[in-house]
């Protein structure tokens, strides 16, 4: 910003200051370019966090389960009539009271001996090689009939 000073006719001396047309417009230019970098880190960002926060609900479920069966020999069975759906898992409530009020969606199946299980949900944003090497590593393909390659798994066997 650069002060002036003119003449004028009737006050004597004036000063006036602004900005040039040049210094509007580099700092435009560089506000333009920060919003350009910006802007896409930003978007999908609410996103990646459920997709984290699903990963970690999973993990504390695998452990409730680990302890529900040092505790039974079995792992628990679905409420008879029941979807895939974690929250109809009878008898897990000691261990993990808040699976009532999970929000998302997670799917559990148990092996024919009752001594392996499948977590798996779908995640909103990431179809990456970990989604497809937790199913392969689970053997899971229930994981990818529901989600395919945005289904991640977590199981014991």
């Amino acid at each position: 910003m650069k002060n002036k000073i003119k003449l004028s006719s009737r006050v004597g001396l004036r000063i006036t200051s602004g900005f040039t047309l040049i210094e509007l417009l580099v700092s435009i230019s560089i506000i333009a370019a920060l919003v350009v970098l910006i802007i896409p880190n930003m978007m999908g960002a609410r996103e990646r966090s459920v997709d984290a926060q699903k990963r970690n609900d999973l993990k504390s479920m695998k452990d409730a389960l680990r302890m529900y069966y040092n505790d039974n020999q079995a792992y628990p069975t679905i409420v008879e009539g029941a979807n895939f759906e974690i929250n109809n898992l009878s008898g897990l409530t000691g261990y993990l009271p808040a699976i009532s009020q999970i929000g998302y969606t997670y799917y559990y199946s148990v092996g024919d001996s009752g001594d392996s299980f499948t977590l798996w949900t779908v995640l909103e944003t990431e179809k990456s090689v970990n989604n497809i090497n937790s199913q392969l590593s689970c053997g899971s393909t229930m994981a990818e009939d529901v989600g395919g390659s945005m289904a991640y798994a977590v199981c014991a066997k």
